[in-house]
């Protein structure tokens, strides 16, 4: 018995001891499966497939990222996904090429660990900075997300670290059940507090009788209320056509004057647009139409294109076909087959942000 050495580590996950160096790591190996990295590749392309697929339906400009903040949003944590996807990959791949080569060890992979620790964090910073950013305005929902994540993510570590400690299986019985009860007893009464009276109220706009309100959208960057009118009907298939209108508040003059240049740039885009039998032909000849064929030109070519007016309320006019488009300060306004001073006085001018 003087040849028996007993061992103790505090650290219930502590990497078994071997003295078999090859046993160790084909121990290892089966927890690095080749398929592993086959799945992860695999996700990427997916992922990456789906953003492609819809991506020619937006510009990336400034101005379209600030109107389209939930769809940049959720292109972020896609691309997010397929970052982390090909890193687990890479992962999985070095650890399996040192375990077979017999170079592996802890301290040469912790820091790769610890490496892949602090770009989860960055990006978790990144996606709540976002997530801020998108629902500031509506508290409501933002403490109620994350009240349930802290809630599931306390009740899933207590299930899964603190209950596994008890030896007496009547007690670690009793401790499930309570921690059960507790959970449902603290979300039900989480979600009877209301929130709402934290938001920021929707602002409210008196239209004429021929427009109507088509959405409202509120960030931290723009407030965002688009009205539309019926302006005609298809020839074709008989279904109405409707003017895009909007009264854009931002949050400086920064976001303000990109959000103006894209709606202009858009705008202008649209006038060069062919008919539905137009596309029909082009169909007919080439096979296929997208509309990401017909390119934007740059803001000095439409501002030379199309007629510039003096205004009462606003510091640039530009007349695109029936649409006026101005721009003051913070504030930008589109409006159809009106005269926009005349609109922004008698319905807009009067409402305080």
């Amino acid at each position: 018995m003087q040849d028996m050495h007993i061992y103790r580590n505090v650290n219930l996950d502590a990497e078994d001891l071997s003295s078999d160096e090859d046993v160790l790591c084909e121990a290892k190996l089966k927890m690095f499966k080749p398929w592993a990295i086959a799945m992860c590749i695999l996700a990427t392309m997916i992922f990456y497939g789906f953003t492609s697929f819809f991506s020619w339906l937006y510009r990336f400009s400034w101005g379209s990222i600030f109107l389209n903040l939930n769809v940049c949003f959720i292109f972020f944590l896609i691309y997010v996904g397929c970052f982390l996807w090909l890193f687990a990959a890479l992962f999985i791949y070095l650890k399996r090429r040192a375990l077979k080569k017999r170079t592996y060890s802890y301290q040469k992979f912790k820091y790769l660990d610890g490496f892949v620790r602090i770009v989860i964090d960055i990006l978790a910073i990144l996606m709540i900075g976002m997530l801020f950013v998108l629902k500031m305005n509506n508290l409501s929902s933002l403490l109620s997300f994350l009240g349930y994540f802290i809630l599931i993510t306390l009740f899933a570590t207590i299930i899964n670290t603190k209950i596994p400690l008890i030896k007496n299986p009547i007690k670690k019985k009793i401790a499930v059940i309570v921690s059960v009860a507790v959970f449902v007893g603290v979300y039900f009464l989480y979600n009877e507090i209301d929130f709402s009276k934290l938001d920021k109220q929707e602002i409210t706009i008196t239209l004429p009788k021929n427009k109507r309100i088509d959405e409202n959208n509120s960030n931290l960057l723009v407030d965002t209320t688009t009205f539309i009118q019926k302006i005609g009907k298809d020839k074709d298939d008989g279904e109405a056509i409707y003017s895009f209108e909007g009264y854009y508040q931002c949050l400086n003059t920064f976001v303000s004057k990109n959000i103006f240049k894209e709606l202009v740039l858009e705008r202008e885009r649209q006038t060069r647009m062919p008919s539905d039998k137009e596309i029909d032909q082009i169909v007919e000849e080439k096979g296929s139409w997208r509309s990401d064929e017909i390119g934007y030109n740059t803001y000095q070519n439409v501002l030379k294109k199309f007629k510039k007016r003096k205004s009462m309320y606003f510091d640039r006019v530009v007349e695109i076909d029936h649409y006026q488009l101005g721009i003051k300060g913070k504030k930008v306004l589109v409006v159809y087959d009106e005269d926009i001073d005349d609109f922004y006085h008698h319905y807009i001018n009067f409402i305080q942000k």
